[in-house]
């Protein structure tokens, strides 16, 4: 036991490095698009959605063929290639004199972010099935912590140089390679691998899995749309905070930062928490509810102030992601946690491949109108939210009548 609390700790730095190098970029790569591009803003826009469509539609293939190779080759090798993918497209994105190139950088992201459920199935290797959820909860606490940095340091970066932040994030990956070629160990032992299959490594067939597991399938729909309502912060936030508050880059950050902190606090201290005095169940409601509320504020705020409680309330919906990643763990066995994890990740993609150009759509439609609507993406995330709501109420019913359900705390 002793083992698997070290290893949980390696994997947690291995994620925050990424994270970090990730946050660092958000902040600048609008401006950068608007630079590339000849600074018209709805082109902007729609040119940032086709990036991330693209990223996400590279992710959606890559993420069974990783998720099979982690099963059957161990987890270890599959993050090095990963964190060394990264270095690259940062360095391809920080030098490109035309804007073409950083439709090859986003596919190269997509390809290498892929690696994300290697991740959780490595914590899912080293943690029991009941202390999952807190763990998972923990991992979105360096998730929120990358951002808080990341952030806030690409904003200070991209005010100096709007290619320097591209280049610091470059070497923060191959730092994070280095680490993990010289410290991370491997989770999977080789008598608890299984063989690769290139039937069930594609999107279809990785899908599979969610009807071959009754006990998933609402879940898994959660998933889907919880990631499709979350699309709306990396595509539409920093154009929405440009062009109501006329915000810097740094202000941005700063802006952001404030985001990763409020979702670093409440997944690394929060969800065990509210797992302890409401249940899994309950908590996942409150968490869902709240991020409705939270949009809403987003989508209807004309003043700072208001901005950022929004950025308060709607960050205590962290609290749900954990809870869907635990429960869902824990009603599937040790020898399919790869599959599962790569399975939830093959779902998120097909939601970055929706929502890039549905919010930026919104978005540009929403500052067309007269008058204009910008919030009008963050209300359209409050309304998909709402239909997560109804998913987990019939995931309850459904739990609770097969007996799959975890224990309720309160």
């Amino acid at each position: 036991m002793a083992l698997r609390a070290g290893t949980f700790w390696f994997i947690l730095i291995t994620v925050g490095l990424d994270v970090i190098a990730l946050g660092i970029i958000i902040p600048v790569l609008p401006s950068l698009i608007k630079n590339l591009i000849g600074g018209n803003e709805r082109e902007a826009v729609h040119f940032a959605g086709m990036l991330g469509t693209l990223a996400a539609m590279a992710q959606f293939f890559a993420a069974p063929i990783l998720g099979g190779l982690s099963d059957r080759y161990g987890r270890r090798p599959i993050i090095l290639i990963s964190s060394l993918g990264l270095c690259i497209d940062y360095l391809v994105m920080a030098a490109t004199p035309v804007i073409g190139m950083l439709l090859v950088g986003r596919f190269i992201s997509g390809i290498c972010s892929a690696s994300i459920p290697t991740a959780l199935a490595y914590i899912a290797d080293v943690t029991e099935s009941k202390d999952r959820a807190a763990r998972f909860g923990m991992v979105g606490g360096a998730f929120g912590l990358g951002f808080i940095v990341g952030p806030a340091l690409g904003g200070f970066l991209g005010d100096i140089d709007l290619r320097l932040p591209f280049i610091v994030a470059s070497c923060l990956c191959f730092a994070n390679f280095l680490y993990g070629w010289f410290i991370l160990p491997e989770s999977l032992p080789r008598e608890r691998r299984r063989p690769f299959s290139f039937r069930q490594a594609n999107p279809v067939g990785m899908l599979r899995l969610i009807f071959q597991q009754a006990a998933i399938f609402w879940l898994a729909a959660l998933i889907f749309i919880n990631h499709l309502a979350h699309q709306v912060f990396p595509h539409t936030f920093i154009f929405y905070t440009q062009h109501v508050f006329a915000w810097s880059g740094k202000q941005n950050g700063i802006a952001m930062a404030v985001v990763g902190m409020v979702s670093a606090i409440v997944s690394a201290i929060l969800v065990k928490r509210a797992i302890d005095l409401f249940g899994q169940q309950k908590a996942l409601i409150a968490g869902l509810s709240l991020g409705c509320i939270g949009f809403a504020a987003y989508g209807l705020a004309r003043s700072p102030d208001i901005f950022y409680l929004a950025i308060v309330i709607n960050g205590l919906w962290a609290i749900s992601g954990p809870i869907i990643q635990g429960l869902a763990s824990s009603r599937v066995d040790a020898e399919h946690q790869g599959q599962l994890q790569a399975t939830f990740q093959s779902l998120r993609s097909v939601a970055d491949i929706i929502g890039p150009g549905l919010f930026t759509g919104v978005f540009a439609w929403g500052i067309s109108q007269t008058p204009k609507e910008p919030g009008a993406a963050f209300v359209l995330s409050a309304l998909i939210l709402m239909i997560g709501l109804i998913l987990a109420h019939i995931d309850n019913y459904k739990s609770s009548k097969n007996g799959t359900s975890a224990p309720d705390h309160s």
